[in-house]
């Protein structure tokens, strides 16, 4: 069967179909994903890039409203996944893909382009969730907007959704019927890039801003509030960073942008920005979040985790105190207790290999 997946040019957006990718080249099927250039280095073996429409810098960079709604998404968020998505691309898809035709068509949940081709196609359609920003209002707005244009869009035979049900935010509306599938590290190797941990005593906690919305004195702003509390940090920099200037660099080891799975074998706790994959790598170990939202879904991916109780929210605003008073409360045992049930419950649940057709 040849399928084709499709995503929206932001690394957490790939990732997301990382997982099936693998599971589907395993059993045989001809896979391609179609995505912007960036995506090249994430995609996983066997599974063939179909390179169009422009990176997600180009994108940003189009006219776009700057108001937010109450949840924190950017007021056009369906326009923007949706019709300026799907207009800057097609023309580029369907000239990359030529003659080659896919079976099924699988898009990761935010983007607008999958549901069009699939139309196109006639062919079976299937989405993957992004986590808890894919509700029911977002998904309607892309699809809107996408029809405004006079495109085709599918309705999905299928969601996938990998995010626990017990981090959705409170008043969460599912855009669907939901299949739940088995969240799992989508980059789970860290090669040979060692593990280093700080000596010194006190809890071990992982530090990462993500890709997007932060520059190094944000971070290290964040990281001297974790190391101020008595913990030991271990921060993944960006890969716009090389280095990071930190007010206690006897308390704090840096390591590359990459694979998280080692890490989180040798750390207590996670201080994130809430990016969708960061939260699911963090639950996955059952390991507890302190959440400090920068900006798109985070604000809504943190509404989950304080629902879960697997961590607290800090807003940037609220100071260095706050960060380290949150750092050591997860640490405890409610949390970490409550954070490894939640990882026995995604260990339960069936995997992508067994959701395939």
């Amino acid at each position: 069967m040849r399928v084709l997946l499709t995503s929206f040019p932001a690394v957490a957006h790939v990732l997301a179909l990382r997982p099936l990718g693998v599971a589907l080249v395993a059993r045989g099927h001809d896979v391609a994903l179609l995505s912007a250039p960036s995506a090249a280095p994430l995609l996983p073996p066997g599974v063939r890039h179909v390179v169009a429409g422009p990176d997600l810098d180009d994108l940003l960079a189009l006219p776009r409203p700057e108001a937010e709604r109450p949840d924190g998404l950017p007021i056009d968020v369906g326009h923007f996944f949706g019709g300026l998505r799907v207009t800057a691309t097609l023309d580029a898809a369907w000239e990359a893909l030529g003659s080659w035709r896919a079976d099924l068509v699988v898009a990761e949940g935010l983007d607008g382009l999958g549901p069009v081709l699939a139309a196109a196609w006639d062919v079976p359609l299937e989405l993957v969730s992004l986590g808890p920003v894919c509700m029911a209002d977002v998904d309607a707005d892309i699809r809107s907007t996408v029809l405004a244009t006079g495109l085709p869009f599918a309705t999905p035979d299928r969601r996938l959704d990998p995010w626990p049900a017990a981090l959705r935010p409170p008043g969460w509306e599912a855009p669907g019927p939901l299949t739940p599938v088995r969240a799992e590290l989508a980059l789970p190797d860290a090669g040979s890039v060692p593990v280093a941990v700080p000596a010194y005593g006190g809890p071990v906690v992982l530090v990462t801003l993500g890709t997007l919305f932060l520059d190094g004195p944000t971070l290290a702003g964040v990281v001297d509030a974790v190391t101020a509390g008595g913990a030991r940090a271990v921060v993944a920099l960006p890969p716009t960073l090389d280095t990071l200037d930190v007010a206690r660099p006897d308390r704090v080891a840096l390591r590359p942008f990459g694979p998280l799975g080692p890490v989180l074998e040798r750390i207590d706790a996670v201080v994130c920005h809430a990016g969708a994959a960061t939260v699911l790598a963090a639950v996955i170990h059952g390991r507890p979040l302190v959440v400090v939202p920068q900006g798109a879904d985070h604000h809504v991916n943190a509404a989950g985790v304080v629902a879960g109780e697997v961590g607290i929210r800090v807003d940037a605003a609220d100071g260095a105190d706050a960060i380290a008073a949150a750092t050591t409360a997860v640490v405890g045992t409610a949390y970490r207790e409550r954070a490894a049930a939640t990882a026995r419950t995604i260990a339960a649940t069936p995997g992508w290999e067994d959701r395939l057709a």
